[in-house]
């Protein structure tokens, strides 16, 4: 990699500013929107080159890059915020000087979900840093080599300091996108063993999903009709986790664990005599529907809002809210559906569960699971 001319960056506040928000307004136009265009000819060629033209006018101006600009603006709102709550700010953001209240706390919380998601996606399109990008995925690398050679190359301020404000929050928004490529890892590697008939923890753990489930009923025999009460398509349960592996049975007990009321309730709607639905199985396409919204980055808001972080823990209180409300939409629609209904409701479902995801808001079932 090639050494960048580093300059101290060149900021008239307001022009500044409005260059920082409409170029990642346009970034996040091109990264989200322009990939779903129906036009009859790919215009992505053509929006990615404009975006790269855009941002190369606005590094020549300003003397620095996108990274950089992410991490400036976020700390630059949380100044002006700051100065608003301890004194009458002005138009410029600037403070009167008279104190009405006192901030408690850092000026530098943990990164937001959305700065996390905007570096990651930078991260992702940057042709320059595609080893960092990859060593990142793997989740196995020296992350304070890697963010070094990141500072240098996107020109952060004092030659790549790590101690400067800009550096710190980039640090800590490569954690969170560590983290997450962690927990991808370790869950993809869970959804893709098989659960075994002879493996007698695989065994156990499925008695135990009945036993979290159907507490006041006697175990069934290994293979038995009677696993269609909890929603397995036949006799022999273990056909059924092909798709997600163990990771559709360890989050189907975790939700019976750690929400027996909420799992009671989606049992007793799951056995209406018309609307009916198989649980098991719904619960099985909904661990495939969140681990899709975590690979594809989606989670970032949940993850860093939560004190648990990107771990197996949070992403189950996802699906554990994910589930909680799929029965409430179900219920919703009262004797209207039957079994053959679920495709076309699932995917208003998971429609709807997208933007609640892109709006930032926290689905998680659990609300004691702790803020940062």
């Amino acid at each position: 990699m090639t050494s960048p001319v580093l300059r101290e960056p060149r900021r008239s506040a307001a022009g500044y500013d409005r260059l920082s928000e409409n170029v990642a307004k346009l970034s996040t136009f091109v990264r989200g929107r322009g990939k779903k265009t129906t036009a009859p000819v790919d215009l992505m060629p053509v929006l990615l080159a404009l975006l790269k033209a855009v941002k190369a006018v606005v590094r020549y101006l300003t003397g620095t890059t996108e990274l950089f600009r992410l991490c400036d603006r976020v700390l630059e709102d949380r100044r002006r915020g700051r100065l608003r709550i301890e004194g009458v700010a002005g138009p410029s953001g600037r403070s009167s000087g008279e104190p009405t209240s006192r901030v408690v706390g850092s000026l530098a919380p943990p990164a937001e979900g959305d700065l996390v998601e905007r570096i990651d996606r930078c991260l992702a399109y940057s042709t320059k840093l595609t080893s960092e990008r990859k060593a990142m995925d793997s989740g196995t690398l020296d992350v304070d080599s890697v963010v070094q050679g990141i500072l240098v190359a996107k020109m952060f301020p004092k030659a790549g300091d790590p101690n400067t404000p800009q550096a710190k929050l980039f640090r800590e928004c490569v954690d969170r996108i560590v983290e997450t490529s962690q927990l991808i890892n370790q869950l993809t590697a869970r959804a893709a063993t098989k659960f075994e008939s002879g493996d007698p923890d695989h065994v156990a753990q499925l008695f135990t999903l009945w036993d979290l489930a159907l507490p006041t009923q006697p175990r069934p025999p290994r293979e038995s009709e009677l696993w269609l009460k909890l929603g397995f398509q036949g006799r022999d349960p273990a056909t059924d986790f092909r798709g997600m592996g163990l990771l559709g049975l360890d989050n189907l007990v975790f939700f019976a664990q750690r929400h027996p009321r909420s799992m009671k309730r989606m049992l007793e709607i799951s056995h209406h005599p018309k609307a009916w639905f198989s649980l098991a199985i719904v619960g099985i396409n909904m661990t495939s529907f969140a681990l899709h919204q975590l690979r594809k980055r989606r989670l970032y808001s949940l993850t860093t809002a939560l004190s648990l972080g990107a771990t197996a823990t949070a992403f189950a209180e996802f699906y554990s809210y994910l589930m909680d409300a799929f029965a409430t939409t179900w219920a919703a629609h009262g004797e209207a559906v039957t079994v053959m209904d679920f495709p076309r409701v699932f995917k208003a479902f998971r429609k709807t569960v997208k933007k609640d995801l892109r709006a930032g808001r926290l689905l998680v079932l659990n609300t004691a699971a702790g803020l940062r």
